[in-house]
């Protein structure tokens, strides 16, 4: 018997991402209205923290501050 995979469906979602920034790496901070969803490191770039987004949050309303 197979196993159903659900898709994550964050469709409609806000998410909020507070990002202190540094020279050499950003910390992140993810929640929605109601949870604390993730709070991690990465290197300084744009472009990596919308990749991460959308892959691990697809379809949700995302709202960033620094």
């Amino acid at each position: 018997m197979k196993a159903k995979v659900k898709q994550l469906n964050f469709e409609g979602m806000p998410l909020f991402c507070g990002i202190d920034v540094h020279k050499k790496s950003w910390r992140v901070h993810i929640r929605n209205s109601e949870y604390e969803l993730e709070d991690y490191s990465q290197d300084p770039q744009p472009d990596n923290l919308l990749k991460y987004v959308e892959k691990n949050y697809p379809g949700a309303d995302y709202h960033l501050a620094l």
